[in-house]
């Protein structure tokens, strides 16, 4: 009697419990065919709200920067044009060389021998030409026996020339300037013609070589300006003078040379170098990287808000990225990039634009950068 009692009283109690609380949801609930409230309808057609930034495309000129290395534009093997036996070699290996310094000197005692002869019979067929001219003038020598003196004069002449040369070949001179990188012949060696006498490098200008990718060589040309950057801290200015027309079948890169002036010489063949390369300038826009989105089709862009406040999809040329922020191509002045909202809008919705002012970040003034 006692439990009968006791689940009439639970049972009572629940449904209280139901009338207190369930009707009271039941009263808030609208009915299957009752219209939603004014309030609710405007909340639900209200635009999406998105904060946006307007930018300014401003001029960026990026750089291409390629390792390299630096080469002589001209290493020269000078040989001896005559025979003879080296009696001096005056120059020092690594001695910085003017034009006609003097390499090898060979034994000229015969030579200049034969130079004072030929001299002697050249200034004996002077005399014989001045008289056989002055006789003939008068009419006292046949024209023949004038033009037998005239010819040997010319004879005498050919043959001091030629005794000139002699000697002049026994000294073996540096037909450029540069530095001797090695002295081959030495005092007492002997000499045929043709034989090495030293190796002279010519290093200015010198030549900078590096190798560029193909998506780089393709922003190149011929005259282009470059610095190149030495691991000595110092750095020397020049042109690109070459871009390989074929690249390589293994890394397909592309040989490129600049030429730099060197007028002290200071930079040396072999040395490493970083070559800074400015490129054309372009106009950029500064952008967050939070603002950037993918389309559908994988290409990389930023969704804008147009003149009717509906989204529109941009794509973006990526030129440079920083810490904080990405210059990209493709933004026209003045346009609305949505940098808040942007994952949750589609192209054609219609949005509530509110306006934001990006932060200005230190390491985002353009300057420096690398080509795509």
């Amino acid at each position: 009697m006692n439990a009968a009692r006791g689940m009439a009283l639970l049972l009572l109690l629940a449904a209280g419990l139901w009338f207190a609380f369930g009707g009271l949801v039941l009263s808030r609930a609208p009915s299957a065919g009752s219209e939603p409230a004014r309030g609710e309808m405007e909340a639900a057609d209200a635009p999406f709200v998105v904060e946006v930034a307007v930018v300014s495309p401003e001029p960026y000129r990026p750089r291409l920067s390629l390792s390299a290395h630096a080469e002589p534009v001209q290493t020269l093997t000078v040989r001896a044009r005559a025979a003879g036996q080296v009696v001096a070699a005056p120059r020092r290996e690594g001695e910085r060389l003017a034009a006609g310094d003097t390499l090898c000197r060979l034994d000229d005692t015969g030579e200049r021998e034969q130079l004072a002869a030929a001299e002697a019979r050249l200034a004996s067929a002077e005399r014989d030409a001045v008289a056989a001219r002055r006789l003939f003038d008068r009419g006292t020598l046949p024209e023949a026996q004038l033009k037998k003196a005239e010819a040997a004069l010319a004879q005498a002449r050919a043959a001091v020339k030629r005794a000139r040369l002699a000697v002049a070949w026994r000294v073996v001179k540096s037909p450029i300037a540069g530095m001797l990188q090695k002295q081959l012949a030495k005092a007492g060696d002997m000499l045929q013609p043709g034989a090495p006498c030293a190796v002279v490098v010519a290093l200015d200008p010198l030549e900078v070589v590096a190798a560029a990718s193909e998506l780089e060589v393709s922003r190149l040309r011929p005259g282009m300006a470059v610095r190149a950057h030495f691991a000595n801290g110092r750095a020397l200015a020049g042109t690109i003078t070459y871009i390989a027309p074929a690249g390589s079948a293994v890394t397909r890169t592309f040989t490129i040379k600049a030429r730099l002036a060197n007028p002290d010489m200071a930079m040396r063949a072999g040395m490493t170098a970083r070559l800074d390369i400015p490129l054309p300038g372009r106009k950029v826009a500064r952008l967050p990287l939070s603002a950037l989105v993918l389309a559908d089709d994988g290409r990389l862009g930023a969704h804008v808000v147009r003149g009717d406040d509906t989204v529109a999809f941009v794509p973006l040329t990526i030129v440079s990225e920083r810490p904080q922020a990405v210059l990209a191509e493709g933004l026209p002045a003045g346009a609305r990039v949505i940098v808040t909202g942007q994952y949750f809008v589609r192209p054609g919705q219609k949005v509530r634009p509110v306006p934001r002012k990006l932060a200005a970040h230190a390491d985002e003034t353009p300057g420096r950068g690398v080509a795509p």
